[in-house]
């Protein structure tokens, strides 16, 4: 896979967001501001499928959604936050698509393997989706960070949605688990040092030895061993979110 250059904001974006510093919330806006937004968000997902992210201004987005570039910056600090925004709304359907497997004729933990890979499969379709990504999770703007966070979480609803077998103790960290290897995974594949198929193999690996140790039943102590038994999988650390 090709080099995917990081997201720039020029400088004239970067005036834009001086113009407009009170920006409205997506939960104080109103019906009509709403309609604009999904729209600026649509624009920008469907300007990526051929655009590289520095290749996407926030005017062109601005052109391809009929929407006003100054009711854009109400909406968006910069061209950072908004892109962010975009990868949030595009990533929106993997929980709609894991709750669809609730139906399917797979164990629990090939429904959590099917999940990276349909969440994959769409890095597929659209790569610069992926330089979005890649970009925005190293980003110290406090709205990117935000989205990351937003984000990160709609990830761990859609696994923990198949966690059926799971403590729920440990759901969470399982659920960090699996994403710190997708993300190795799509990491490794942007920068061409592995293949998807090699990729989505390991985790495929790694999720089920990560899921075996989780639900594993108590192990059975040798014969005339009298000490204490005790689970194999002890209460796990509490992870910071």
């Amino acid at each position: 896979m090709q080099n995917v250059r990081a997201v720039r904001t020029t400088r004239a974006e970067v005036r834009g967001v001086g113009m407009f510093r009170g920006l409205v919330s997506p939960d104080e806006m109103t019906t009509s501001q709403r309609d604009k937004r999904e729209r600026v968000l649509e624009a920008a997902v469907r300007l990526l499928v051929d655009e590289t992210p520095d290749r996407v201004s926030v005017k062109a987005v601005s052109v391809e959604s009929g929407v006003a570039l100054a009711t854009i910056y109400r909406f968006f600090a910069s061209k950072d936050h908004l892109l962010a925004a975009a990868l949030l709304h595009w990533e929106a359907p993997l929980e709609q698509a894991a709750a669809a497997l609730a139906d399917a004729d797979l164990s629990p933990v090939d429904r959590l393997v099917a999940i990276v890979r349909r969440g994959t499969r769409s890095y597929l379709r659209i790569p610069n989706m992926l330089a979005c990504m890649v970009y925005a999770a190293t980003s110290t703007d406090p709205q990117v960070r935000e989205i990351m966070v937003e984000l990160r979480l709609s990830t761990e609803r859609a696994l923990r949605s198949q966690m059926i077998d799971v403590p729920a103790d440990q759901q969470h960290l399982l659920s960090e688990i699996i994403q710190a290897l997708w993300w190795d995974l799509l990491v490794a594949w942007h920068g061409g040092r592995q293949t998807l198929t090699q990729g989505l193999d390991q985790v495929n690996q790694a999720i089920h030895l990560v899921f075996a140790g989780l639900v594993a039943p108590r192990s059975t102590p040798p014969a005339g061993d009298s000490r204490p038994h005790r689970a194999r999988g002890r209460r796990a650390p509490s992870v910071p979110d």
